[in-house]
């Protein structure tokens, strides 16, 4: 039996499963003795258009559990989709609490997909507070952690997404005003030259 986990953990390939052939499971690269055997659910090769459409949202949906690290978050109403994972030191050791988004699935979001992503964190954080502050004995434990890791993960997934839209924000506000000091400096040089 495979777990499911993308990044560097997905260590398996298989054939193409859907041509009606006995599945034939292959390492992808070497495999550590006693490292844990991974698949994926929506980045393999015949997973059809999962690896745009098909992410933690979906995987908990259809599997009842909240992926591992790296995670897929696609906001199909908005066309918004991005991954995120841990973030790894020099070492490729992980960093506590460090996270990175690590692609834009359709191109980084315009201002009215931002504030749409930003709507959805609100939404999730006044879930938490006012739905999820108490345990509910009527849902199976189970079931409720299931929906409690995903409104976590889904709330840091949001706010790591937002910051680094903020921070690229602020990094290319600072590059323009540089550019504008050289500029001004550029002229103030070339007048002095003209003296």
């Amino acid at each position: 039996m495979m777990s499911h986990r993308n990044g560097e953990w997905w260590n398996t390939g298989s054939n193409l499963l859907h041509e009606g052939e006995p599945a034939t499971v292959f390492a992808r690269r070497d495999i550590e003795a006693g490292e844990e055997v991974y698949t994926t659910y929506n980045h393999c090769e015949d997973c059809a258009a999962r690896y745009e459409t098909y992410g933690t949202p979906e995987i908990l949906r259809e599997y009842g559990f909240v992926e591992q690290f790296p995670q897929s978050w696609i906001f199909h109403d908005i066309e918004v989709g991005f991954r995120i994972d841990q973030v790894y030191d020099e070492n490729d050791e992980i960093v506590e609490d460090m996270y990175d988004i690590t692609e834009w699935i359709f191109g980084e979001p315009d201002d009215f997909e931002v504030q749409e992503l930003q709507k959805r964190l609100d939404q999730i954080v006044r879930t938490k507070q006012s739905i999820l502050s108490q345990r509910d004995p009527s849902i199976p434990d189970n079931e409720w952690n299931a929906i409690v890791a995903f409104a976590d993960a889904m709330e840091l997934a949001l706010e790591v997404a937002l910051d680094s839209l903020e921070e690229e924000e602020e990094e290319e506000e600072e590059e323009e005003e540089e550019e504008e000091e050289n500029d001004d400096t550029d002229e103030y040089n070339d007048g002095n030259d003209e003296l």
